[in-house]
């Protein structure tokens, strides 16, 4: 036990790099939307600790400006759907990063990690207020081990929650409509 719990003494920074393949259309028809993104969770750089199930020893952080990150892949898949980014745009796609979240477990003969990513999203009018839409787009990923996962382990676990999220707003047909009406 004493390798499968050497590497969770030592911090982790951990970089974000979704991939949210969506094919190109012209959906939108050039239909201009805004998009603001705010991250709301109440720590911005960690992300949870390593550990071992039983007890958590290391930070893993990010440092990244996630608003900037999600704000741009959000803006691509609108891009890739055929929708144009502008501030004066009279519908306001409100994002928020509410939780970006990493758990050990502790198992029967395994150690176990979790993550859990949530996005919630709100179209408003911007001329009277009105919100049109709004949806909370969670991810879950939980994965068991023989021994306490390395850091690219990690890496990979955490990037491919987060990515889950971003693939449901980029598949929602709802909020599509809701953006092109």
């Amino acid at each position: 036990m004493g390798t499968s719990v050497g590497t969770t003494y030592f911090p982790q920074n951990v970089t974000l790099k979704p991939f949210v393949s969506n094919s190109k259309s012209d959906f939108g028809n050039g239909k201009k939307v805004n998009v603001a993104v705010s991250d709301i969770r109440q720590n911005k750089v960690l992300i949870g600790r390593r550990g071992n199930g039983l007890t958590e020893f290391a930070a893993i952080e990010n440092n990244q400006d996630l608003e900037k990150l999600v704000k741009s892949n959000v803006e691509e898949i609108l891009k890739n759907k055929g929708f144009v980014n502008s501030d004066d745009s009279k519908k306001l796609l409100k994002v928020s990063l509410l939780n970006l979240k990493y758990k050990s477990l502790y198992g029967f003969f395994t150690i176990g990690s979790r993550v859990d990513s949530d996005i919630k999203i709100e179209v408003e009018n911007k001329v009277n207020k009105e919100i049109l839409y709004k949806n909370t787009y969670a991810s879950s990923l939980e994965k068991r081990h023989f021994i306490a996962p390395l850091a690219g382990v990690n890496e990979e676990n955490i990037n491919l929650a987060f990515q889950e999220s971003l693939i449901k707003i980029a598949t929602d047909e709802d909020l599509m409509k809701v953006l092109k009406d």
